[in-house]
């Protein structure tokens, strides 16, 4: 019977140590499991964090456009309505040409916004609107000169018309950019 004792004490005692091993294998597991989980989620926020904020600003950027197309847009009505010139035309004109400056100078501080998702759809649609801004900007700016300095006579109606039609398309392409922001919103790596 002794012997039995010893056996069963010993089954007893070895079932008691492989008990304590297992629940320490896999509690320690399981704690690892958990952390690692943790560090991936934080991960994972951080990354979601910057890309948002990352959107944020590409939206604030293209909110900026949007605003100089429109700004734009006013000031080629207000050009091509003007009949005979008045004090308040000239204000409007004054006023609306300084505000197109504060925006052109908030968009060169804001320019690679656009260009930090490194997605070619998105940047053809930059590219596109600002070739259009670069490309009548200056028109612009001397076509207002010329009226606020009294010249209205000396301005091309059908080049100021042309310029309105181009400043349409890229409104559009800015609701397309704003579309993409969206998409890109949505995806976060």
């Amino acid at each position: 019977m002794e012997k039995a004792t010893i056996i069963a004490a010993s089954i007893g005692a070895f079932t008691t140590i492989l008990g304590i091993w297992i629940s320490h294998f896999l509690t320690k597991s399981y704690y690892e499991r958990k952390r690692k989980d943790e560090l991936d989620d934080r991960a994972f926020n951080r990354r979601a964090a910057i890309h948002d904020k990352r959107i944020q600003e590409a939206r604030e950027y293209a909110d900026t456009l949007h605003d100089l197309f429109h700004s734009t847009g006013k000031l080629i009505t207000i050009l091509l309505s003007i009949g005979e010139i008045t004090s308040s035309d000239i204000a409007d004109i004054q006023e609306l040409a300084n505000h197109l400056a504060d925006l052109r100078d908030k968009i060169r501080k804001q320019f690679l916004h656009i260009r930090v998702f490194d997605d070619t759809e998105l940047e053809s649609l930059h590219d596109r609107i600002f070739s259009v801004s670069n490309k009548y900007n200056d028109y612009l700016r001397q076509t207002t000169d010329t009226i606020l300095r009294g010249g209205r006579s000396k301005i091309d109606m059908e080049k100021l018309e042309e310029v309105e039609f181009y400043y349409t398309i890229g409104e559009a392409d800015i609701m397309n950019l704003k579309f993409k922001l969206d998409e890109l919103a949505k995806a976060v790596k």
